[in-house]
């Protein structure tokens, strides 16, 4: 049985007794109760009716969500194996003059010498470590 149902069974058992008749300080209390109790009733109906609404809301937008990341996730990879379609490994590289982005393959890098293809500039790359270091690697 719902709240409304019961605050309207309630209402039923107070109409059935008579005591509107009567006009006591006892029926007016207890008429004031069944209001109030009636009053609660329907707002707990609507609050339940909102939140079922934002409940459904929310799993649409997860789903949402989830459906978007998939596609990202997706795209991403397919960027990655577009630009990796040789097995070559690519790094971006910012040009100190232009501030122009530079994409550089392994083998560019090991050069160390890197000329920027929008305004001409030549810096060099600093990967962190020399090739006698990445030879003891593969070694040990």
């Amino acid at each position: 049985m719902t709240l409304s149902e019961k605050a309207a069974y309630l209402r039923g058992l107070y109409d059935g007794l008579g005591l509107s008749d009567t006009g006591t300080a006892e029926a007016r209390l207890m008429n004031a109760m069944i209001d109030v109790i009636e009053e609660m009733a329907g707002h707990v109906t609507e609050n339940e009716e909102s939140i079922t609404a934002m409940a459904d809301q929310v799993d649409d937008l997860n789903e949402a969500v989830d459906e978007l990341c998939d596609l990202l996730s997706d795209s991403l990879d397919e960027e990655d194996d577009e630009d990796n379609e040789d097995g070559d490994t690519e790094f971006e590289v910012e040009c100190p003059k232009c501030h122009a982005p530079i994409i550089l393959d392994e083998e560019t890098l090991a050069g160390g010498q890197v000329a920027c293809g929008a305004c001409g500039q030549r810096f060099t790359i600093d990967v962190g470590y020399t090739d006698e270091e990445d030879e003891e690697d593969d070694e040990g």
